[in-house]
């Protein structure tokens, strides 16, 4: 959901969201690029939950439809988006996993919530800094810290809710 702010972020920046006439690495289904990164996750060694950043964008670059068809920013940005609507999903899921977590505590709760209210405006204002600069690179470099930033906050929730991952 919140991973197409950073659309609208490089919308901004002079960048097109990849057009529907384009084979758009995001049709891979939500369901299975998260299921993909949870398939990581579960295998990751022990302090290397980070790793799997990358797990479904690195590939889908690496295919026609990642390079855009000879427009690679195009291409580029719909695979590091589509990873990051993946990551949003399961911080969303393990937030609320977090929030009700048995050991818990209503300051906790409270904290929390208002933390994660302040990262996802501070995630959401720092996109601008791209925005009316010049060349592609900008868009891909926006679209990569988008997913970084979203995929390690998860992680980080993911931490609260279930303990160390990997």
């Amino acid at each position: 959901m919140l991973a197409f702010v950073m659309i609208a972020g490089l919308a901004m920046a002079g960048a097109q969201p990849a057009s529907s006439s384009l084979q758009d690495p995001g049709d891979t289904p939500l369901a299975q690029r998260v299921s993909q990164i949870e398939t990581c996750l579960s295998a990751a060694e022990p302090g290397e939950a980070s790793s799997c950043i990358g797990v479904f964008s690195k590939p889908c670059q690496d295919t026609p439809q990642g390079q855009g068809q000879g427009q690679g920013t195009v291409g580029m940005t719909a695979c590091l988006g589509a990873e990051a609507e993946a990551w949003e999903a399961l911080m969303v899921k393990w937030l609320d996993q977090a929030k009700t977590a048995e050991d818990m505590t209503d300051e906790g709760r409270s904290s929390l919530i208002a933390g994660q209210s302040a990262w996802e405006t501070g995630r959401r204002d720092s996109i601008t800094v791209y925005a009316g600069r010049q060349g592609t690179v900008y868009r891909i470099i926006a679209a990569q810290w988008w997913l970084d930033w979203t995929a390690r906050r998860a992680l980080w929730l993911n931490d609260l809710a279930v303990g160390p991952v990997g």
